[in-house]
């Protein structure tokens, strides 16, 4: 996820959900405008602004299958603007 934030600093429940095999991973806190938060599912590593912020996540890592997965986000926030990338790497085995 990318350029998360309002216009000012709100605390919020911040939800993504993959409908394909329903995990779920929960932010609960501040986000301020232009932050960024980095959700890195291979190496289950969560940043906000480049800070370890893996702590204050709960649930499931999402596990994006190619063509079968639909990554829907929420919030609590409803005035917000949301930017999301998602980047796909092959594992090698």
């Amino acid at each position: 996820m990318d350029d998360i934030g309002n216009s000012s600093t709100e605390s919020s429940t911040n939800v993504i959900y993959n409908s394909y095999n329903t995990l779920t991973l929960v932010y609960t806190g501040d986000i301020a405008v232009g932050d960024s938060v980095c959700i890195d599912a291979s190496d289950y590593t969560v940043d906000i602004n480049n800070i370890n912020a893996l702590d204050k996540f709960s649930g499931n890592f999402p596990k994006i299958m190619p063509n079968l997965s639909t990554l829907v986000y929420s919030d609590s926030v409803v005035s917000r603007s949301v930017k999301v990338m998602i980047t796909w790497r092959d594992k090698i085995v």
